[in-house]
């Protein structure tokens, strides 16, 4: 494992930056000099506002990139191979601590981008969205999507079955996975808006992941599919 990839495995999150320990002010300043382009990259990639390489002393603070293409490096040679002038993959995060596990999954979210996002089970809130999640929530951006919770969106009977399926069928250890179609509305609208486009119909895969540093459980979520769906009967007002 080069230093780069030990040191983006070892990365945490504050509330606008990522956070990288250093021993002291020496190595800190050593690494910005060295990597300062990569960690400037890794921020604008985590939609973090800045890289603080921390220490006994004094952070040192490393901006966000402001334009992805000044920069030829890739975020680290094993994790990354994106090559100069190619989309930005950015990965959104919601406002809540943010584990080694989940950073792992983020940088690969860089690499490979697919329609995936991870949901914490402890609130069923979205906790990571890809990029390429965008097309799924027509309306609104992912830094919105990121603050919802699985009962803002989900039609009620749906989200019971689903939870009922996946305690009898996906395995702690996410060695199997689950598909499952279900409703959808705007959280903005609410599931009694009859209106064209409230109301959408997703497949997904899910499979469990578990933190044993958090002693959390989350469920990595990848999108087969959308769909328009018809307005629910059962919620007509008379």
């Amino acid at each position: 494992m080069n230093q780069l990839t030990t040191l983006a495995m070892g990365a945490t999150f504050g509330v606008d930056a990522l956070v990288i320990n250093c021993p002291d002010w020496c190595t800190a300043k050593l690494l910005a000099r060295k990597y300062e382009s990569q960690f400037a990259r890794w921020a604008k990639v985590m939609n973090k506002s800045e890289t603080i390489l921390n220490n006994p002393e004094k952070p040192v603070r490393i901006p966000a990139t402001i334009d992805a293409d000044d920069i030829a490096l890739a975020i680290a040679p094993s994790i990354s191979s994106q090559e100069q002038g190619e989309r930005e993959q950015l990965v959104w995060f919601a406002n809540c601590c943010t584990s080694k596990v989940l950073l792992r999954i983020a940088l690969e979210l860089t690499e490979n981008p697919v329609r995936r996002g991870v949901v914490r089970l402890s609130d069923e809130l979205q906790v990571i969205m890809a990029d390429e999640c965008k097309i799924l929530n027509p309306g609104h951006t992912l830094e919105e999507a990121t603050t919802w919770r699985r009962p803002q969106f989900w039609h009620p009977q749906d989200l019971i079955d689903f939870r009922r399926i996946c305690q009898q069928e996906l395995r702690d250890d996410g060695s199997n996975v689950i598909e499952y179609t279900w409703r959808s509305f705007d959280p903005d609208l609410g599931l009694y808006d009859a209106s064209e486009g409230n109301w959408l119909t997703f497949t997904t895969r899910y499979r469990l992941l578990y933190d044993s540093i958090e002693k959390q459980y989350y469920q990595i979520c990848d999108n087969l599919g959308m769909s328009n769906a018809a307005f629910p009967k059962e919620f007509t007002t008379c």
